[in-house]
């Protein structure tokens, strides 16, 4: 198996919105359409459990699960998200 850089940033989006969530973003009701929604990258954000989660965390997401790699996130991309939550959020790094 190999790894690329696209499928990483993909489950780090999916990894992100399950911590913003408590849900997994492509799941189905049965396997097949979890499988399908994972192929098609098919997800959307539910209201009650994003309503109190920044545009920002969803287009960081969004931009992480874009399926065309050649307009995904870049390093930049990443730190610059970084510094504008560090600035709304005042995170003091350890």
């Amino acid at each position: 198996m190999n790894l690329v850089f696209s499928s990483s940033h993909r489950s780090i989006g999916v990894i992100t919105y399950i911590l913003l969530s408590g849900a997994s973003p492509f799941l189905g009701d049965s396997k097949q359409e979890t499988l399908g929604n994972v192929s098609a990258i098919a997800y959307q954000f539910d209201e009650e459990l994003f309503s109190s989660t920044s545009e920002l965390a969803k287009s960081f997401i969004r931009q992480l699960l874009e399926k065309d790699t050649r307009s995904g996130v870049r390093v930049s991309s990443h730190l610059e998200v970084k510094g504008q939550m560090r600035k709304k959020y005042q995170y003091v790094e350890f």
